[in-house]
């Protein structure tokens, strides 16, 4: 998902922030009418959870139209996709230096609320909010990247792990099937270099390492596809 910038000082890398400072930073975020806090960031990432859960699992449990261990599967599998996507974001941008922290967008946790009530899933509960000088090309590339490469590093753990757990129950593998194919539509759709989803910054910054972060998940797809007919087919 895209993470946004907000210009409000200088920062540097490595930099840690005094309790005035990180006080600052968040009068400076939450006094955006679009945001919406709950005091700490944990509790607003439980709260986007919980959105992601409700509108991706709350329409086939309750429409029948999906076995019951699969539609909590597939919540299970797309919110900590999300969560980690976004925390790569955050922790990217804390290393040069950047107030980084998730806050919800009104309108898309509104959004995602509402996707709970349909056959399919178009949203997201909110995006890491970076604070900071305005980042250069690089920053801002590297800045997007760490999210997709998070859900590269996921698609490639659950593989790993399927040798060691699959077979177990259908639960298990479905699960693992599931949290692959995720993590790797969930990457490649950000890797899209369009208006403000990440690739659209990567793109600007390196065009090689654009092309070679989708082929990366091209070939996760083509390695991994064998497990993925278990929520394929």
């Amino acid at each position: 998902m895209p993470s946004f910038t907000v210009t409000v000082s200088q920062g540097r890398p490595s930099q840690r922030f005094s309790d005035e400072e990180d006080k600052y930073y968040e009068r400076v975020l939450l006094s955006n009418p679009a945001l919406i806090s709950f005091g700490r960031e944990a509790i607003d990432l439980i709260i986007a959870f919980g959105l992601i859960f409700f509108g991706i699992s709350f329409y086939p449990l309750t429409a029948g139209s999906t076995p019951i261990g699969n539609a909590l599967a597939f919540g299970f599998a797309v919110a900590p996709a999300f969560i980690l996507h976004e925390l790569g974001h955050k922790y990217m941008a804390m290393f040069y230096g950047r107030y980084a922290r998730f806050a919800i967008i009104k309108n898309f946790a509104f959004l995602t609320f509402l996707m709970g009530f349909f056959p399919f899933f178009i949203g997201t509960p909110g995006a890491t909010m970076i604070l900071g000088r305005p980042p250069s090309k690089r920053e801002n590339g590297l800045f997007s990247i760490a999210g997709p490469m998070v859900n590269l590093v996921l698609a490639f753990l659950f593989f790993a792990i399927f040798p060691l757990l699959g077979g177990l129950n259908p639960f298990i593998d479905y699960m693992i099937a599931v949290s692959i194919f995720v993590n790797i539509a969930l990457g490649l759709f950000n890797l899209l270099p369009f208006s403000i989803i990440d690739g659209k910054k990567i793109w600007n910054w390196s065009k090689p390492i654009w092309v070679a972060s989708v082929l990366s998940f091209v070939l996760m797809f083509i390695i991994s596809f064998d497990i993925m007919l278990i929520f394929l087919g």
